[in-house]
């Protein structure tokens, strides 16, 4: 863990307002969590007691992000895929669909700048890359969260 991600989890752990109740109990589908500032995010989630379910395609960097979060005493779990490969953002669709229980919200921030004539191995645009992850995974997770026998459970 580098400095100033010790010094952000640091000032969470000592905040003396009290945590918002609002997020207990609740799973967070979070792309983009595994750096930056959507672990950050995620870090401050899981402290106000949503579980987060990071995903991305560096493992090192999902599995340390998930150390982080527990560092915290909060709960996470690591689903590698890479948001830009249409096959592993179907499979992700159908390993959240297959978890117990709803998903209460779906934060999409992964991706970054890519050269404009880059395309994914589907021969999707740079451009368009985002808006097909964002697209194929809201459906699926949105049916895994207003599922009605998912939400007996």
């Amino acid at each position: 863990m580098g400095t100033q991600e010790t010094t952000a989890i640091a000032h969470i752990q000592t905040q003396d307002l009290a945590k918002d109740a609002s997020m207990q109990g609740k799973t967070v589908l979070f792309t983009g969590a595994s750096r930056g500032m959507g672990r950050f995010a995620a870090i401050e989630l899981a402290w106000l007691g949503a579980q987060i379910l990071v995903v991305g395609h560096n493992q090192a960097r999902g599995e340390a992000a998930v150390e982080a979060i527990r560092g915290t005493g909060g709960s996470a779990q690591f689903l590698r895929a890479d948001m830009g490969d249409a096959a592993e953002v179907c499979a992700l669709a159908s390993t959240v669909l297959a978890r117990s229980g709803p998903v209460h919200v779906l934060l999409h921030s992964a991706g970054g700048l890519l050269p404009a004539a880059a395309r994914t191995r589907e021969g999707l645009t740079a451009a368009s890359h985002g808006t097909f992850s964002a697209r194929s995974c809201s459906p699926a997770c949105s049916r895994s969260a207003c599922s009605p026998a998912r939400q007996r459970g």
